[in-house]
């Protein structure tokens, strides 16, 4: 299990959705590229998780979070919130739509792959995780994924694009909760 340090939003946004380029219903032109994440949180004999809660919250796309501890030079984008929270729909299924990360070093010069931090809660169970994308060949120098051999439960899937995915690239990752 990880922990919600040390970049979760000290201030969260007003807009608590699942799209996190939308910021108060006004689609503000959010950096590119755009993404899609769906799944499922499952108990650990597979079976979904009913209601769950997701937080969702990351660094923009060129690596920088909205935290007042990230002291990088790169630009903030004032058309991200780069924060989200969403309730497992009547399916048990979540979806967030959002930008792909950009890749970051800690300020001891560690790298960081383009990640996503997820706080999931259900019926007596929590999670804190991070979701990181397949194939990018930074997670080899990711002090966090133990040089690149990260378990595969922390890498999501390609998903298939669908019409309304509105040119967003799709990925699929399913959360398992430990009661």
């Amino acid at each position: 299990m990880m922990t919600l340090e040390p970049m979760y939003p000290v201030l969260r946004p007003l807009d608590e959705d699942g799209d996190l380029t939308v910021v108060n219903g006004i689609a503000t032109g959010a950096k590119r590229p755009v993404i899609e994440v769906t799944g499922r949180v499952l108990n650990t004999d597979g079976t979904p998780v009913s209601r769950a809660r997701l937080e969702l919250w990351q660094c923009n796309a060129a690596g920088r979070y909205a935290h007042p501890a990230d002291f990088s030079n790169v630009p903030l984008d004032p058309g991200f919130q780069g924060f989200g929270i969403q309730d497992t729909d009547a399916e048990d299924r979540y979806r967030f739509r959002t930008v792909l990360p950009g890749a970051y070093s800690t300020p001891d010069g560690r790298m960081r792959s383009p990640h996503l931090h997820f706080d999931i809660k259900g019926k007596g169970a929590r999670v804190i995780t991070q979701m990181f994308f397949p194939g990018d060949p930074l997670h080899a120098k990711d002090f966090l994924l133990n040089d690149g051999k990260a378990p595969m439960s922390l890498i999501a899937r390609a998903a298939v694009a669908r019409p309304d995915l509105r040119g967003a690239t799709p990925f699929e990752w399913d959360i398992v909760l430990a009661a």
